[in-house]
């Protein structure tokens, strides 16, 4: 075995493996970092892609926020702007964080005084929520993490 010990090929490779490993899990633990898809519609222009800001820049301007309650009874919404009209409904998309397959869009129904409700429960996993009436004039975002009960939904944009 001492002779075995003195051999750099042998180190080498128990190194290399050893890296490949350590790089692994390292890649596995980035790859659990913040969300990053957007399913927004974008415009390309030679190699600059931008996005269309204006729904998020009037949720600005009518200050829109809303509190999304989570649990066993499906969704409740809690909002105050006056661009809310108690009496529409709005659409609240799912974007799940790595499977497209798991989004969800619900429509919430009023069912109180400034409240939204669905039955829908959506499942315990990260999601990017967008809020927004059904004519899409403004927006509002935020993110659920694993076992949050409660989302602040927010506009995209903040004042300067």
């Amino acid at each position: 075995m001492a002779g075995a010990a003195r051999q750099p090929l042998l180190w080498l490779v128990i190194a290399l493996s050893l890296a490949v490993v350590g790089a692994s899990v390292w890649t596995i633990r980035t790859a659990r970092g913040p969300l990053a898809t957007t399913p927004d519609d974008v415009k390309r222009i030679a190699q600059i892609q931008t996005s269309d800001e204006t729904r998020d820049r009037r949720a600005l301007e009518l200050r829109v926020h809303g509190e999304l309650e989570l649990g066993d009874f499906g969704l409740r919404l809690h909002g105050d702007a006056e661009a809310m009209a108690a009496d529409e409904p709005l659409r609240l998309s799912a974007i799940h964080a790595t499977d497209a397959a798991r989004d969800r869009h619900i429509d919430l129904s009023p069912c109180g005084q400034h409240q939204w409700c669905a039955t829908t429960v959506l499942p315990d996993a990260r999601f990017r929520l967008e809020l927004a009436p059904t004519d899409g004039t403004w927006r509002i975002v935020g993110a659920r993490e694993l076992g949050q009960q409660h989302v602040t939904l927010t506009p995209a944009w903040s004042d300067p």
